[in-house]
């Protein structure tokens, strides 16, 4: 959170002499990386971003948001408890959130191909939405708590290369922007579901218990799937629209 302060302070104390400001609309595909490989899947998602130059400079003061896909699940589920076997299907939706801010430095701009590299920093969070339905059994055991979610937040740092294409700078002034960053960031906890299958990766994660109330009103609980604790740690791909101000 400082660190997305300081650099909005110093991008407005920064700007009072720009000329040109660029507004982005951002596609991106982040995977896990490191230790959050096989834990979080693949994410999908839009953002939106402003870039306004310092003092003329190439150098520009960034700040962006995004909200990202990273998991629609169904699993079926298969519950044992005093001899009896339930059936039932869980589903589980979940996100990622990131607000950043920080610095880009922009090579050739005004030309046809323009190389750029950029660090900042922000927070990203994570949400998950899970929703277990009802048993195919009637007198099978079912969850006291039908919906539940799970949040938490990691601090960011994120590093970033990539060029920027103007197919002719004379008369269209828009820019097509593909790039590659890194992200690294402090421990966050998500939820991933596990299904009635075993998965190596998944062993380290903490069990996600949910209580469950028999046929005879006997509560106990079952697995549903793992909550992870790890930092934060994937690489992206981005696809954007430069548009000029």
């Amino acid at each position: 959170m400082r660190l997305i302060l300081l650099a909005l302070c110093a991008g407005l104390c920064l700007t009072t002499h720009a000329q040109q400001s660029n507004f982005l609309l951002t596609g991106t595909m982040a995977t896990a990386a490191g230790v959050q490989c096989g834990k979080l899947k693949n994410a999908y998602g839009i953002g939106t971003g402003l870039e306004i130059p310092i003092m003329k400079s190439n150098i520009k003061w960034t700040l962006g948001m995004g909200v990202y896909i990273n998991g629609i699940s169904n699993e079926p589920y298969e519950f044992y408890y005093q001899n009896n076997y339930t059936k039932t299907q869980i589903n589980l939706t979940s996100y990622l959130f990131d607000v950043t801010s920080g610095f880009r430095y922009v090579f050739n701009e005004g030309k046809r191909v323009a190389p750029f590299v950029g660090v900042n920093g922000g927070i990203m969070k994570y949400y998950s939405e899970m929703v277990i339905e009802d048993p195919e059994d009637p007198d099978g055991c079912h969850a006291l708590q039908t919906e539940s979610m799970s949040s938490s937040v990691s601090y960011i740092a994120r590093v970033e290369s990539g060029v920027r294409i103007t197919p002719n700078p004379s008369t269209c002034k828009s820019s097509l922007e593909i790039g590659l960053g890194y992200t690294r960031g402090t421990e966050a906890k998500y939820l991933k579901l596990t299904g009635d299958h075993y998965v190596p990766s998944e062993a380290s994660g903490e069990d996600y218990m949910v209580q469950f109330q028999s046929a005879n009103s006997e509560i106990h609980e079952h697995s549903v799937g793992k909550i992870f604790h790890t930092p934060t740690n994937q690489l992206s791909f981005h696809l954007a629209w430069v548009v000029p101000f």
